[in-house]
């Protein structure tokens, strides 16, 4: 096997030992794990639009769906609130924290 091939498969088993690049609780039951991230397009005139898109994970169900031209984290964190208040409180929210999801 190539020397390089070894120490990448090291640094990977490593990696895992100390918890990096775990996937998360895996959804047991409706409610137990909800997702949210952004989705981006643009208008016909080429203006940004932006979608936060909040689904669970166990259904597979889209929970809500809001669309802007940005969100604040005020924003986000009135749409969970308004599903903990429709729904029920889940055990687990999990974003991916990308670059749409950090301050600037």
């Amino acid at each position: 096997m190539n020397p390089a091939r070894q120490i990448s498969l090291a640094a990977d088993s490593r990696r895992l030992r100390k918890g990096f690049g775990k996937i998360g609780t895996p959804a047991r039951y409706k409610d137990y794990v909800w997702s949210y991230d952004f989705v981006a397009d643009e208008t016909e005139i080429g203006r940004q639009l932006r979608l936060l898109v909040v689904i669970d994970e166990y259904t597979q169900g889209c929970l809500a769906i809001e669309v802007g031209r940005w969100f604040t984290a005020l924003d986000i964190v009135g749409v969970v609130q308004y599903l903990f208040a429709v729904r029920s409180t889940p055990e687990h929210i999990r974003s991916d924290n990308g670059q749409s999801s950090c301050p600037r």
